[in-house]
């Protein structure tokens, strides 16, 4: 667009020379009226391009921020889901401890018991410090694995985050690049325009 500038630019130049070297006025007037129709069209053609490229930049943009926004919601959902599935998995590993608790407890029960009716060397306030001390086994050992299971669950929400946040940023800079590089066109569209006059 410049360069056509320049061209022209030139052409008058040389076109001006003959005219005042032959002192032919009409021709100098008709030079001048049809260098302002060529300048006005140039202008309305830049002012056209630039109108475009703008709003082709910003319809990019709007493109790209609602491609990450779907993006992070997939990302999210999955996210989600395989965290639901851990949970679903810490539960049922919870129940099957539970269960494995249970018949140890019935176990212990009943070895107490029959140690208590075989021998009577027992008495009632051991046969439940038995049980007590089973009680909290089995207590400490659910709290350690659930503790186990949240931990988990954290650290792969926070894995998540940080994939989601990476990625956001990525096309963040992406858009702002895009930017940069349509207003530094405009600008020189603007510099090339203000040369005419």
């Amino acid at each position: 667009m410049a360069h056509d500038l320049v061209l022209i630019v030139d052409m008058v130049e040389e076109m001006a020379q003959e005219i005042v070297e032959g002192k032919m006025a009409d021709i100098v007037g008709m030079v001048e009226e049809m260098v302002e129709g060529l300048v006005e069209e140039m202008m309305e053609m830049v002012e056209g391009t630039v109108e475009g490229m703008m709003e082709h930049a910003v319809g990019m943009v709007g493109e790209m921020m609602e491609h990450a926004v779907g993006m992070v919601e997939e990302m999210m959902e999955h996210a989600v889901g395989m965290v639901e599935g851990m949970m679903e998995h810490a539960v049922g590993m919870v129940e099957e401890m539970m269960e494995t608790v249970e018949g140890m407890m019935e176990h212990a029960v009943g070895k107490v018991e029959e140690r208590m009716g075989s021998t009577g060397d027992m008495t009632v306030l051991e046969h439940e410090e038995v049980v007590l001390q089973m009680m909290g086994y089995v207590v400490g050992m659910v709290g350690e694995m659930m503790e186990h299971a949240v931990g988990m669950v954290e650290e792969m929400m926070e894995h998540v985050v940080g994939k989601v946040e990476e990625r956001m940023g990525l096309r963040e800079g992406m858009a702002e690049e895009r930017m940069k590089l349509v207003v530094v066109m405009a600008e020189k569209l603007a510099l090339a325009e203000d040369n005419q006059y």
